[in-house]
């Protein structure tokens, strides 16, 4: 399968020598086979099918007027001037993943020592690459990719130019909000003890979360489309997830929060350390959020790269001998994860490649595209088949 294919690369990349480590074109190469086939899936993934469906409706509107508030205003223009240049919703589509892999990797290769860049990249795949860009949240990626071009402005203070960006991120998905109130706790320098007591405090407030969503509600009232997005996030809060007192991930993560306020001072020495290390252990906590509702899972992607940096600076916590064994660790945890993901329904299994199915001469109709996978997938669910 291609994505352990994938994984295994990252895995013995984790283990070569600082001087392999440096290499360029080595590392260029392995990030454009991972950008090519995972922005050029094709059948797999799951939200193509209403995008799909969004663009063609967009094609067939002569202006470039925004009337539906409930849908982000700057993604139905993107759509509307891609549709202006006669794209096909394919070319649009890829180009879009391509653009945003792009980030997401460049930024990766920003904020990640060197030393350590494979295995937060294995991390970040086995965790949330291919979610994002198989399955593909596309207007939340695309606000999330927006918002890491914001960071050097966080970094440096430049509280305007970082506003500005994070605000055209929140016109594209209203996800982005979460970085406009975030920005102090990230700026701000928090005790390690303070940081547990808000841990444990979330834990127990969200084995109950509706008078968090009423209050939310409430205030919200000023804007009728992001009150809409709460009562339909409130919608989905199922007797599974809500109220949920544990889980596997839950423990996971817990172990990767403790480690991380431990390795502190290793990820504050590197490069803007101190923001990473804020973003970073924010994470396990939106976690424990999105246990409960969909909406908060939606604000763990743009934790995302700081995490996984994270993860790769807590093995120096280890002495020599012991590193190689929390190694394999983090590299067994992100395997399961992986696994677990890619095998968890059908919508990754198998695996289609836009380009491979066009050079093939193979052409396929919406309803045999969307059923492909449904259909052919060895971890299909009982499905009801479009007609």
């Amino acid at each position: 399968m291609v994505y352990f294919c994938l994984i295994f690369v990252c895995i013995i990349s984790s283990f070569l020598k600082k001087n392999q480590v440096d290499n360029i074109a080595y590392r260029y190469i392995l990030l454009g086979v991972i950008i090519f086939v995972i922005s050029s899936g094709y059948m797999c993934g799951t939200d193509w099918r209403n995008y799909e469906l969004m663009y063609e409706e967009f094609g067939k509107e002569a202006s470039f007027e925004v009337t539906d508030w409930t849908l982000e205003p700057f993604y139905v223009l993107l759509n509307k001037i891609f549709n202006r240049l006669n794209v096909d919703f394919w070319m649009f589509f890829i180009f879009i993943k391509l653009c945003v892999s792009i980030i997401l990797f460049k930024s990766l290769r920003q904020i990640c020592p060197t030393d350590k860049f494979y295995l937060s990249l294995l991390s970040f795949l086995s965790f949330f690459g291919f979610f994002m860009l198989i399955d593909n949240p596309m207007r939340n990626v695309i606000a999330v990719a927006i918002t890491l071009t914001a960071m050097p402005y966080l970094y440096k203070g430049k509280i305007i130019n970082y506003l500005f960006i994070v605000f055209i991120a929140f016109l594209f998905h209203y996800s982005a909000i979460f970085m406009l109130l975030i920005y102090p706790i990230v700026r701000s320098s928090i005790s390690n003890k303070k940081w547990f007591f808000v841990y444990i405090f979330v834990n127990v407030i969200f084995v109950k979360p509706d008078i968090l969503f009423q209050i939310a509600d409430f205030v919200l009232v000023p804007f009728p489309f992001l009150s809409w997005k709460v009562d339909s996030y409130m919608d989905q809060l199922d007797t599974v997830a809500k109220g949920k007192l544990f889980s596997l991930g839950l423990l996971v993560h817990l172990v990767f929060f403790i480690l991380i306020l431990n390795s502190r001072k290793v990820i504050e020495m590197i490069p803007n350390g101190k923001y990473i290390f804020n973003l970073a252990v924010l994470f396990p906590i939106v976690f424990r959020m999105g246990l409960t509702s969909l909406v908060f899972s939606r604000f763990q992607l743009y934790l995302s790269l700081f995490y996984v940096v994270a993860i790769s600076c807590t093995v120096s916590l280890f002495d020599i001998k012991s590193r190689i064994f929390y190694k394999i660790y983090v590299i067994t945890i992100s395997v399961c994860s992986c696994y677990q993901i890619v095998t968890s329904d059908y919508r990754y299994i198998p695996y289609t490649n836009y380009f491979v199915e066009k050079m093939f001469g193979k052409e396929y109709l919406y309803d045999e595209r969307s059923n492909y996978n449904k259909i052919y997938s060895p971890y299909k669910d009982k499905i009801v088949f479009e007609k």
